[in-house]
């Protein structure tokens, strides 16, 4: 019988999974705006994977498959996206795109905290 922190850690593991799943998701459709913000040659094929990456870590999460490693995988993307992506909008000299990117920094280092914790618990089950 399931306890109530064990149904409320597993529909929080499967909510953020779902999350992260739909945000790779997203990737693909709207590759060439995300591309936009790729501070490194080849953005498209940079955004392609990151689309994959993000997409096989809410299936590892959420079928339990190597979840530990997807999830200090996931929470190393996360803080990559904070420092290449989030900072240099944080920066701008654009109200609008500083505002975003403080937002987004904040949004993004919330999602790599969880991605570790989950890491965290996950490693000692």
């Amino acid at each position: 019988m399931l306890s109530m922190e064990n149904i409320f850690m597993k529909s929080g593991r499967i909510a953020y999974a779902m999350g992260i799943l739909v945000f790779g998701l997203a990737h693909f459709p709207a590759a060439a705006k995300f591309a936009e913000l790729v501070p490194i040659p080849f953005a498209m094929f940079w955004v392609y994977l990151t689309g994959l990456c993000l997409v096989a870590a809410g299936i590892a999460m959420i079928i339990k498959k190597q979840l530990s490693l997807a999830c200090l995988l996931l929470g190393i993307l996360l803080l990559i996206f904070v420092a290449m992506v989030h900072i240099p909008q944080a920066l701008s000299i654009d109200e609008m795109t500083k505002a975003n990117g403080i937002a987004h920094t904040l949004k993004t280092l919330s999602m790599a905290g969880a991605a570790f914790f989950f890491y965290g618990y996950y490693k000692k089950v």
